[in-house]
C-alpha cells in the first residue's frame, strides 16, 4: 500500500520500517517535493477532518522554509509559533526554550459534504478508525451465546460533526460518544443494514489495504448469521475460528 502511495506521489519520499513496534512509515521531507507534489495534492483533494487545520499550518511553515526564513532567528521563532498550534503542540523542550512566543490562531475547519464513497474507503483504509467487529456474548439461546456484527468508524470528538454526517451518508447506524474519553463512534450493527448498505458499498468500492481481508471475514460471518447457522454449535465454532484471524489476530 505504501509503495503504491509513493508511486502515486511520483516516487517522492521514503519508506522506513520501525522494528520496535513493527510499524512502516512513508514520509516526505524534501521542501521541493512538499511544495510541488504533496501540498498541491491536498489542495486539490481537501482533508475533511480537523487535520485540515494542521495541513494549513504545515503549508505556512513549508512556505517559510522554502524562502529560507528558518535560517534566521525571527523566522525560526515564527515557525515555532505556528508549530505550537499544530497537532499536540510543542514538546517540553521547545516550551522551555521558547517561553514568550506570540501564539498563532488555529484555523477553523468547517465540515463540508463527504462527496463520494471513495473518500470513505480511503478514510477506513488509511487508519481512519474504521473496523469490522464481531461480538460474541452470553445469551439464553441454544448455544448459550449470541453473535453480533458491528461496523465502526471512530474519531476524536473534535470531528463529531463528521461522525454524525456518516449516519446521513449511510442512511443507517447511530453515534456514540465515550463518557470517559474524547472519542466518538459511528456504529452500524443492524444485520439488514450491514448486508444491504455497508456490504454493497464496500463491494462497489473495494478496500485496498489488509483491512479488505477483515471485510471478507466480516461478510462471511454475516452470511452464517443470515442463514441462522450461528444458532448451532458448528456454526458458532466456525464464527469463532474466523473471528480469531481478524483484525489484530491476523498474521
Amino acid at each position: 500500500m505504501l509503495n503504491r502511495i509513493q508511486s502515486y506521489f511520483k516516487g517522492a519520499g521514503n519508506i522506513k520500517v520501525d522494528r520496535k513496534d513493527s510499524s512502516i512509515y512513508y514520509s516526505v521531507t524534501s521542501i521541493k517535493d512538499l511544495t510541488k507534489i504533496i501540498i498541491p495534492h491536498f489542495e486539490n483533494c481537501p482533508l475533511l477532518t480537523q487535520k485540515r487545520a494542521d495541513f494549513l499550518l504545515f503549508k505556512r511553515i513549508v512556505i517559510l522554509m522554502s524562502n529560507k526564513e528558518h535560517l534566521t532567528a525571527e523566522g525560526l521563532r515564527n515557525i515555532i509559533s505556528i508549530r505550537a498550534a499544530m497537532n499536540n503542540g510543542l514538546s517540553d523542550v521547545l516550551k522551555e526554550h521558547f517561553t514568550d512566543l506570540t501564539l498563532v490562531e488555529r484555523p477553523v475547519v468547517e465540515l463540508t459534504d463527504i462527496g463520494d464513497f471513495n473518500w470513505i474507503v480511503g478514510f477506513v483504509d488509511g487508519g481512519g478508525g474504521g473496523s469490522f467487529g464481531i461480538l460474541i456474548t452470553k445469551a439464553p439461546v441454544s448455544t448459550g451465546y449470541s453473535v453480533g456484527l458491528r461496523f465502526t468508524i471512530t474519531q476524536h470528538v473534535k470531528d463529531l460533526k463528521l461522525i454524525e454526517n456518516f449516519v446521513k451518508y449511510f442512511n443507517c447506524g447511530w453515534v456514540m460518544v465515550n463518557s470517559n474519553r474524547p472519542i466518538a463512534h459511528f456504529i452500524v450493527s443492524n444485520l439488514s443494514d450491514i448486508i444491504q448498505k455497508i456490504y454493497l458499498l464496500f463491494l462497489k468500492y473495494p478496500l485496498e489495504s489488509e483491512k479488505f481481508l477483515d471485510f471478507n471475514d466480516f461478510v462471511e460471518i454475516a452470511s452464517i448469521i443470515k442463514s441462522k447457522n450461528h444458532l448451532t454449535e458448528g456454526g458458532l465454532d466456525q464464527i469463532r475460528s474466523i473471528k480469531s484471524r481478524m483484525n489484530r489476530g491476523r498474521k
